[in-house]
């Protein structure tokens, strides 16, 4: 539809809707209304809130009134009437200014709650949902099957709307409410957990190489990290019980390696593109995420060693010398400027072993060459602190928080 008739139609929507709204609400109680007269300001609502919403996605009015009609709705009928809402809005999410409008999100995930009784509630635990229904095994393919939906909608969204947050946040609410209603029922055969793992695997894989085409989408690494975690938490914790029980060092070896692939990855992307911030931060929150569960378990030290290659990082999350070494090289050759570390504000062990190494090496002939592009006094006042501020960066992830 021509946006100028779009514009046109507006103001008429929004009078009908407010005056059938206003009517709704009063002929319930002054018993002059009759069952054709709501059903007919029913209507009239559902009509003119649809095209409000294709001018201003996030009306808030319209689309409280529309959960109000799909509750009223019978329970006959319901569940397609859900599904047609759930279609409808999918297409509103085309276009780009509706991809990026927050209550729309939150209303596809209050019909996902109707249908599946997931709780979408937003927690800030990797895996950590707030308490959910369990489901029996049906239910939770259904939902699956759904969950499965929406994360390609996002994806789709992301790409309409660049750095999109409340698609990435979506995202990663929808994968929570699978994992916690996972972690309530016990029950569930191998096969529904391993259609659990092959979702998260795929969305790991497919956000990484995401990141590869997208150089500075903040959110897509904020998730990158939280799958490395949930994943991790699923493979150690939350894995279907098999004839034979695994070790405690192959349930933690099996997460490392999520962990240090996503080591890996980040390391790859920011030797590759040295200058961009995102993947700095990319590689602190990989980094602050193997501090995180390597504290949390006895046997993940070892496991992370021996998971991550060349053994790029030690029990404080630091990297050894041949590897920070050649870290050195490849930051150095990027001419990054003392503004530029600043910026970046990298706060790790790890890099702080790397820069101070940097810049006691280049000391030596600072009179002989140029003075170094990385200042040693503006590092060591960025790196000042302690690990424990890197292994908090996990907490803060909030970049889902709606």
């Amino acid at each position: 539809m021509p946006e100028e008739v779009l514009k046109g139609m507006y103001p008429a929507a929004l009078e009908m809707f407010f005056a059938a709204r206003r009517r709704s609400a009063h002929s319930p109680h002054d018993g002059h209304g009759t069952t054709e007269r709501v059903d007919e300001d029913a209507d009239k609502m559902r009509a003119s809130s649809a095209v409000i919403l294709l001018l201003a996605a996030e009306h808030h009015p319209a689309l409280s009134a529309r959960k109000r009609l799909l509750l009223a709705c019978p329970s006959d009928s319901s569940a397609d009437d859900l599904h047609r809402e759930l279609a409808y809005t999918r297409a509103l999410l085309t276009a780009t200014h509706c991809a990026k409008a927050g209550p729309l999100w939150y209303h596809r995930r209050w019909i996902i709650k109707q249908l599946t009784h997931l709780d979408m509630r937003c927690s800030d635990s990797a895996g950590d949902g707030v308490v959910a229904i369990p489901l029996t095994e049906k239910e939770y393919e259904v939902a699956i099957e759904l969950i499965r939906t929406e994360l390609s909608i996002a994806s789709s969204a992301c790409e309409i709307y660049p750095r999109n947050y409340h698609a990435w946040a979506h995202r990663v609410i929808c994968l929570q409410a699978l994992l916690g209603s996972s972690s309530s029922s016990t029950d569930h055969p191998p096969t529904v957990q391993t259609q659990l793992h092959g979702l998260l695997t795929t969305e790991h894989t497919s956000t990484q190489a995401w990141l590869s085409r997208h150089l500075k989408d903040h959110s897509a690494v904020h998730y990158v990290c939280w799958l490395s975690r949930a994943m991790n938490t699923l493979e150690t914790t939350h894995v279907s019980k098999p004839t034979k029980e695994p070790t405690p060092e192959k349930r933690v070896s099996e997460g490392a390696s999520v962990l240090a692939k996503t080591y890996t990855h980040a390391e790859s992307l920011l030797t590759s593109y040295p200058t961009h911030e995102t993947f700095w931060l990319y590689l602190r929150l990989a980094r602050s995420v193997i501090a995180t569960v390597s504290s949390g378990s006895v046997h993940s030290t070892a496991s992370l060693r021996q998971s991550v290659s060349a053994s790029q990082i030690d029990s404080r999350g630091t990297g050894n010398d041949a590897a920070n070494d050649d870290m050195v090289e490849k930051i150095r050759s990027a001419h990054l400027t003392d503004e530029k570390v600043q910026r970046f504000s990298v706060r790790d062990e790890g890099f702080r072993s790397i820069f101070e190494r940097s810049t006691v090496n280049s000391s030596a002939n600072d009179e002989k060459r140029e003075r170094s592009p990385i200042d040693a006094g503006v590092v060591r006042t960025i790196m000042a602190g302690p690990i424990n501020e890197a292994r908090g960066v996990v907490s803060n992830i909030r970049v889902w928080c709606v």
